[in-house]
């Protein structure tokens, strides 16, 4: 019963007061259009790689190493030397914010296997260079890491053949036809520097393995529409958010208080 006449108190409250909420929802509504004037509407250009997997190569992959290797294929694409050259592209072409702000138009996002590489801004056209920029510094750094990947792995079965070598030339001695290499230090010396090689190439793969198989699916393009300060939008917003304040104020007794308090002056 206490609710019940709360809300008909409350809904007498509001018509009696509709011009307060009239007026709170006219300044909504002009805060709304004031905010889209200085604030021009974006928009986002969009590419997409997707990320799949050769199990001839990999073997059967949990549902967690996929995880992994998608979520490294992702950390090669947003990798700072890429985003620093992607900035410095930005700035050639009129950006003159600092990179954080940056960082926060030009995102990578995962969808499931695949990677979106996102940029938002005012100008379509420059939000689309940088998408279609970043497409081809992201394949780059897939097909160089991949390269790495699969030098990495002719090293590591030369290193297990030379691991196999020591044990045949220490066991039949020299002139075993199944070694190149039929010296035992020189074997030696060949398996220190494979080691070292193999190191350098598992660097450079970067967690990167020659079974990740990774397509452009969906080139660099332009979303349609706005994505953000649309100017309609931000009208209905302050017109709501005007007419919630008066409700609140009124929620609150508020114009009785004032009232109360001229008439006590």
């Amino acid at each position: 019963m206490t609710e019940e006449y709360q809300l008909n108190r409350d809904l007498n409250s509001a018509i009696k007061y509709w011009w307060l909420i009239a007026l709170f929802m006219l300044l909504g509504v002009t805060a709304g259009w004031l905010f889209s004037r200085t604030n021009p509407p974006w928009y986002e250009a969009r590419a997409e790689i997707a990320i799949n997997f050769d199990l001839h190569r990999t073997g059967v992959l949990t549902a967690e190493n996929q995880d992994i290797l998608v979520n490294t294929a992702g950390e090669l694409i947003s990798a700072i030397p890429i985003m620093d050259a992607l900035y410095h592209e930005a700035q050639t072409l009129g950006f003159d914010e600092d990179f954080a702000r940056f960082e926060r138009i030009a995102v990578a996002e995962r969808k499931g296997e695949s990677l979106a590489l996102r940029v938002k801004s005012p100008d379509p056209q420059f939000s689309y260079h940088l998408v279609e920029r970043w497409s081809n510094y992201a394949l780059l750094a897939l097909e160089n890491a991949e390269m790495h990947a699969i030098e990495a792995d002719l090293l590591h079965r030369y290193l297990d053949g030379l691991a196999g070598c020591i044990q045949q030339v220490s066991a039949i001695g020299a002139g075993n036809p199944n070694c190149r290499i039929e010296n035992l230090e020189s074997l030696q010396t060949e398996i220190t520097q494979t080691q070292a090689a193999l190191l350098s190439a598992r660097n450079d793969a970067r967690g990167f393995t020659p079974g990740i198989r990774y397509t452009l699916v969906q080139p660099a393009t332009i979303l349609p529409g706005v994505v953000q300060y649309q100017k309609n939008t931000l009208l209905l917003g302050g017109t709501l958010i005007g007419f919630i304040v008066a409700l609140v104020i009124i929620h609150l007794k508020v114009p009785e208080q004032i009232l109360r308090g001229r008439k006590r002056g």
